[in-house]
């Protein structure tokens, strides 16, 4: 892009109004509580996650910043760093996910798509709610699963997981005129990143090679850094920040000039329901950050999609660290950004 050129940027804030949610006791089918872990140092693929007896099914359409918080500790404190240097912890967070979100729990139907990474079985995960008279139209909901090498990634990326379960678990069940699909990458953190082998650039590719209809893709990514100190908040070379906060309290809603429309849209349905600073951009591609993440994959294959967040190392000197951990987490503003996603998701899934 040229020097000089000025790339306006909407500010939102908005109030947010959701029940909140009943978090149920999690345990494995053999007994173990999950929060314990047992005697045992992973889940496996046979360990089902279900409800304790007593809750049964969540039924629940809230967001509880208890689910948020019991997702962040299994992920980032349980497992721990999850690439393909820890192969073990990788694959016992995606049996974690598949079966938090599974038939027995949120009650989605849980799909693999398989594919090898040097040599090792990898997947991505995916939940579908299904549309009404649009069903054949398809938005897109991801977020990346592993953590960069070193971290245990608790905002790159288990906030964005975390957020992604809260919001399937508030919409399992409810009929929206556009299917929803809830998916989780695999290999989206450095070196995975924007190679091959990045889980949503093979789940982008596949959905192109099916010719499916996808109106929209939200990459949550890194959700979960929200600070008040004056100074607290960077910007990429590209942007003249004149008149942008200068505080890392807000979301940021970053697309690409391809599809304004879409950062709009998701703008206003936020705004709606939500007093949460919100910082909202269509920016040329080639800006630094502005696609840094698994919205990139969907963006190669001719879909419009956009990136979701904290702006990560803009403001959160932490992130791809081993200080990146649940410590760092702000979970009653990530609780906040979460409900206004909820209605994110449902506005546009009901056009």
């Amino acid at each position: 892009m040229n020097q000089g050129r000025v790339i306006r940027l909407l500010i939102i804030g908005l109030p947010l109004g959701l029940a909140a949610m009943l978090a149920a006791s999690v345990f494995l089918t053999h007994g173990r509580k999950i929060f314990g872990w047992g005697d045992a140092a992973y889940l496996t693929e046979n360990d089902r996650v279900e409800t304790a007896p007593a809750v049964g099914r969540v039924l629940q359409k809230g967001v509880e910043e208890a689910m948020l918080r019991r997702t962040l500790d299994i992920l980032t404190v349980k497992i721990g760093e999850r690439n393909l240097a820890n192969f073990d912890n990788l694959q016992a967070a995606a049996y974690f996910i598949e079966s938090s979100m599974g038939q027995n729990n949120m009650g989605y139907q849980m799909t693999r798509q398989e594919y090898t990474v040097e040599g090792k079985p990898v997947w991505n995960l995916e939940g579908r709610l299904p549309g009404g008279k649009a069903g054949r139209e398809v938005v897109v909901v991801g977020a990346h699963y592993d953590s960069a090498k070193g971290s245990p990634g608790a905002d790159d990326n288990a906030s964005g997981v975390a957020a992604l379960m809260a919001v399937a678990q508030a919409l399992s069940g409810v009929s929206l005129n556009r299917e929803v699909r809830f998916v989780v990458f695999v290999n989206g953190a450095i070196p995975g990143f924007q190679t091959d082998s990045m889980g949503s650039l093979v789940y982008a590719r596949s959905c192109k090679a099916r010719g499916d209809h996808l109106v929209a893709m939200l990459s949550l990514d890194t959700l979960g850094c929200y600070l008040d100190a004056p100074g607290s908040q960077r910007y990429p070379e590209g942007i003249d920040a004149t008149g942008l906060p200068t505080v890392g309290n807000f979301l940021a809603v970053v697309g690409d000039e391809a599809a304004p429309e879409l950062v709009e849209r998701i703008r206003e349905a936020f705004q709606r329901h939500s007093s949460f600073p919100l910082v909202a951009a269509a920016l040329p591609g080639g800006v630094p950050g502005v696609a840094d993440s698994d919205h990139w994959s969907f963006w190669q294959n001719g879909y419009p999609g956009v990136l979701i967040t904290d702006t990560a190392g803009y403001r959160y000197p932490e992130f791809g660290t081993a200080q990146d951990t649940p410590q760092r987490i702000d979970f009653a503003r990530l609780t906040e950004v979460t409900k206004g996603l909820v209605e994110v998701v449902k506005a546009l899934a009901t056009e």
